[in-house]
């Protein structure tokens, strides 16, 4: 996840940054272009580890044992090992490990809030039908339940997988494309005005007849003084770009 940071549009024009300053051997610059590099690839480690982290916390609290009749036996297993058709016990202050069955016992009271957002606890078996989805917490009432679905196939599991599809979906914004726009102008021109000193002091000049190294060293180094002034806003913009998405700010 961490070297994933080093892959885009800002990162490389970064790396280049740094190539430059090493093709003139200027190592001060160098250092503080590469520390820029690693702290870029340090905000975005951090921001996609902190999201990772509370989607595993949230699947954390899914995990507890319950008392399973299977084959006869009653016995206490983790959710996890729970297959469709374990007889499961649930009562007060459980979280419903998997989509289950009412099969019989108390009509039971679950709170619901965690998938439909209800303040009020629904009555399995009822209006809502006998199937109690996984996720939702037994307030009140103890019933037997017979398991149908489990893990990712549940109606929470399903979420979870369409919460983590769209993390891997990069959702552009119109303001984050025409942020893109305005840098990948800046750095046209950069390129431009390079190989327009190239052309002009090269051939204008005549500057490849007599010192083609002092040419490409003059092109390089303009080169290196206009990223090294543009870069810095770049990253400005890069950056506040990222975080008025993420924070949905328009």
């Amino acid at each position: 996840m961490f070297f994933k940071q080093f892959t885009g549009f800002l990162p490389l024009l970064i790396l280049l940054a740094a190539i430059v300053s090493i093709a003139v051997q200027d190592y001060p610059d160098f250092g503080i272009i590469m520390a820029m590099l690693v702290i870029n690839a340090c905000l975005g480690f951090h921001e996609e580890h902190k999201a990772k982290k509370s989607l595993d916390e949230l699947s954390h609290q899914l995990e507890s044992e319950v008392a399973v009749r299977r084959n006869g036996e009653t016995l206490q297993l983790n959710v996890k090992e729970l297959v469709p058709g374990d007889v499961v016990l649930l009562v007060g202050g459980t979280i419903v490990p998997a989509d289950t069955q009412w099969i019989k016992g108390d009509k039971v009271s679950v709170d619901t809030a965690p998938l439909t957002g209800e303040p009020i606890p629904r009555k399995y078996p009822g209006e809502h039908g006998d199937v109690i989805l996984s996720g939702t917490t037994v307030v009140a009432g103890e019933c037997y339940g017979r398991v149908l679905r489990t893990g990712a196939d549940t109606e929470i599991g399903n979420a979870q997988k369409d919460v983590m599809a769209d993390k891997t979906v990069t959702v552009t914004s119109v303001f984050q494309k025409k942020i893109m726009l305005v840098v990948q102008v800046l750095v046209s021109a950069c390129f431009a005005l390079v190989i327009a000193v190239l052309l002009v002091e090269g051939l204008y000049y005549d500057g490849f007849s007599t010192d083609a190294s002092q040419v490409i060293l003059d092109a390089v180094s303009v080169f290196k003084y206009l990223l090294y002034h543009g870069i810095g806003m770049i990253y400005l913009l890069h950056h506040n770009s990222r975080y008025l998405h993420t924070h949905d700010i328009s």
